[in-house]
């Protein structure tokens, strides 16, 4: 099966006719998503649903936001002006001769080819009142280039050390884990890209829904896996389809398929379906991007994980946008016998300058698991990554919510200052347990005794230099029922710090 991939790939790529735009991925963790969704609201520019973004629908939005400007029609304040010509100049579209962004390590383009890359270290500390202090330090190695015309590549490699835990920890093909270090592979794949069609072949992040926190079918909550990614974009239309491989160990494989249409008014509309199954080898019907997986699971296989979202977004341009998502893991048509529905609901806001505080900007969202969801009954079938714990979906979890809401004001283009609450609730489900027949499938949305955490935090980060970024947390928290052991509660309160140096 790996040959016959390897094969069509290979015979795939040659007639994509790639044009020379730079296709590769921003990343997830990247700065400058919270700016992008900023001017989203604000109706500068008009982005995918799903992300990453590529690097190529980027530059054509902010092009066209130039645009714009020069013919008047669009001004901008100091602070977005700055951060325009930030990611302008990180694009290599170039608006200022300031330097605002980081300059490769490693840069070598003869026109044809190119190979470039990128370090930056990173300073981290954890002080909680009812935990022992956690520091670490981090290194990351960004490497990219191509063949102008064929292809591009993209691969980071990353190196963590903290206080040793344990010996030997090995918990997935991407993440090795040794005497407090930590080395992982967030992504590294080939990419060819025609004006329509995108192919990736390898590992790479997804981002499937409209959430700012999180997101309920795919995120980047577990570590990322290795797949073959087919995209299609005309218009208004994206399609995107993969089939990849979790765990070659315990012959787990996933596939997924999304389709997002653009609407009038403004409205961006997502339908999506994943399946995780186990079997010898891929199967071929998961590998085609149109065959429903649902109906092929019932007319070809016995009991393998499909699920469903739909999503929906509505940004009128006028500094705000509204956001919803539905997840469904199993819906329940029939109940002979009897078995609990297993949804998932997130509702989320954004709205840039409320109540008009220029260069603020004001974040809602609200997400919820009922019981059983990401669970299976096959234990292979769970929703989770390549290490087999973390979920792939929602970081809050199963039988679990959370509400999160951020408030943010820069004061300067480099000083950014907020206050942020967060509550999150837990019920007694888990991942790791899957629904039985004498369970009670009526089971409320939280069940039995559940822990509640409330926590206040002022946000603050400064830039000192470009290439130099500070970020601090200072929070209170009380929970309640910890671990939910009822009639219990503690106070905790603590200091996130983050150092990031880019060279």
């Amino acid at each position: 099966m790996r040959k016959i991939i390897i094969l069509a790939s290979l015979l795939v790529i040659p007639f994509l006719a790639p044009a020379d735009e730079d296709s590769r991925d921003i990343p997830l963790d990247h700065w400058s998503y919270p700016v992008l969704q900023r001017f989203q609201a604000k109706g500068y520019v008009c982005l995918p649903v799903s992300r990453p973004y590529q690097r190529e629908q980027v530059i054509d939005q902010l092009q066209d936001l130039l645009r714009r400007q020069m013919d008047g029609a669009m001004g901008l304040s100091t602070t977005d002006r700055y951060y325009f010509d930030k990611l302008s100049q990180e694009l290599d579209i170039g608006t200022t001769d300031r330097r605002l962004s980081d300059k490769e390590l490693l840069s070598y383009d003869d026109r044809r080819a190119s190979i470039k890359a990128d370090v930056s270290l990173g300073l981290g500390a954890d002080v909680a009142h009812t935990e022992f202090p956690m520091s670490w330090g981090s290194g990351v190695l960004d490497v990219w280039g191509g063949l102008r015309g064929f292809f591009v590549f993209d691969q980071r490699i990353s190196l963590a050390l903290e206080k040793e835990t344990e010996k030997i920890e090995r918990l997935s093909g991407s993440l090795q884990s040794w005497r407090g270090g930590k080395y992982s592979t967030g992504w590294s794949y080939f990419r060819t890209s025609h004006p329509y069609l995108t192919l990736t072949l390898g590992r790479q992040q997804r981002w499937w829904g409209p959430g700012t926190f999180g997101t309920l079918l795919l995120s980047n909550n577990s570590e990322g896996f290795d797949a073959v990614d087919l995209e299609f974009n005309y218009k208004k239309i994206e399609f995107q389809s993969f089939f990849g491989v979790l765990s070659t160990d315990l012959k787990r494989y996933i596939s997924g398929h999304r389709l997002g249409i653009r609407l009038p008014w403004n409205i961006g509309l997502g339908l999506s379906e994943t399946v995780i199954y186990q079997a010898n080898q891929i199967d071929p019907a998961y590998m085609n991007p149109l065959l429903p997986y649902y109906a092929n699971q019932w007319n070809q296989r016995d009991d393998d994980n499909v699920l469903w979202s739909a999503d929906i977004r509505w940004t009128p341009g006028l500094g705000f946008s509204t956001y919803g998502e539905l997840l469904m893991d199993d819906v329940q048509y029939e109940q002979d016998p009897p078995a609990p529905q297993k949804l998932g609901f997130l509702l989320g806001g954004h709205w840039a300058d409320p109540v008009g505080l220029a260069d603020s900007d004001l974040r809602i969202e609200w997400a919820g698991n009922q019981k059983w969801v990401y669970t299976h009954r096959r234990y292979a079938n769970r929703c989770v990554g390549a290490d087999t714990v973390n979920i792939l979906g929602h970081w809050v979890g199963t039988d679990a919510d959370a509400l999160e809401v951020v408030l943010e004001h820069r004061f300067h283009p480099r000083l950014n200052a907020g206050l942020g609450y967060q509550m999150e609730r837990h019920g007694e489900g888990r991942i790791d347990r899957g629904y039985l027949a004498t369970d009670d499938p009526g089971t409320s949305f939280l069940s039995g005794t559940f822990s509640r955490m409330d926590r206040g935090k002022i946000i603050f980060q400064w830039e000192p230099f470009y290439w130099a970024d500070l970020t601090a947390d200072i929070w209170l928290a009380y929970i309640n029922n910890p671990n939910n052991r009822p009639g219990t509660g503690l106070n905790d309160r603590g200091l996130d710090l983050l150092i990031k140096i880019d060279f």
